[in-house]
């Protein structure tokens, strides 16, 4: 977290964190996940309405194999969230009222663009498909954890004092617990979902398909 004066900034680095905190709910097993058409126009309406950055980049094995989704070299995010402590309005009281402003300044996404090994079949480039797409799902959410939660952040009430100290302190102090809290929901994600290995776990918009590659037999 870098602080300037009123204004703090956190970066949000997604790609294996640890602790559990208010993350989306899991779900039974019996409960399914959307079609993945479905699951994609979804993902596709949330990004092309955030300013997202990507980078792209191709996942070359001899072989259809197991891919690791940890440690961030396949799939990462960086939210960057900053909040502001404004000036206060003034009420007919004379009390001093207001609250912090929370906006997502840029996303940054890497993905992979295509998954190669030699010799794929059309079942394998299915299976290649359907785990781009789980990827792509799976750091979408964190995208909409972010979202979601600065929404929340700025319809929250506002602090009211009619000392302007108290005022000042308590704002900036709300300003950053937010977006701590919004990195803590981010960790907890990742641990409901072992950062996509398990998206079944999760409910609602961010329930989804593993993203681990299921190679077909031969």
């Amino acid at each position: 977290m870098i602080v300037r004066g009123a204004l703090t900034t956190l970066l949000l680095v997604i790609c294996g964190t640890t602790g559990a905190t208010n993350a989306p709910a899991a779900t039974s097993a019996t409960q399914e996940p959307g079609s993945l058409a479905e699951i994609t126009a979804s993902d596709n309406a949330l990004l092309h309405a955030q300013p997202v950055v990507y980078e792209l980049h191709e996942v070359r094995q001899p072989r259809c194999d197991a891919i690791d989704v940890r440690e961030g070299e396949l799939a990462e995010t960086i939210v960057d969230v900053r909040s502001h402590a404004p000036f206060p309005d003034v009420d007919k009281q004379l009390r001093y009222f207001g609250r912090p402003e929370f906006t997502i300044v840029r996303i940054h996404m890497r993905l992979p663009s295509r998954i190669l090994w030699p010799a794929m079949s059309d079942a394998d480039r299915a299976a290649a498909a359907v785990t781009l797409a789980a990827l792509r799902h799976h750091e979408a959410g964190h995208v909409r954890i972010a979202t979601d939660e600065v929404a929340r952040l700025n319809a929250a009430p506002f602090t009211v004092t009619p000392d302007p100290e108290a005022y000042r302190v308590t704002v900036v102090r709300r300003a950053n617990a937010g977006v701590e809290r919004i990195a803590r929901l981010q960790e907890a994600y990742d641990t409901l979902t072992d950062h996509g290995r398990r998206q079944d776990r999760a409910s609602g918009e961010f329930r989804g398909p593993r993203t681990e590659l299921a190679c077909p037999r031969r």
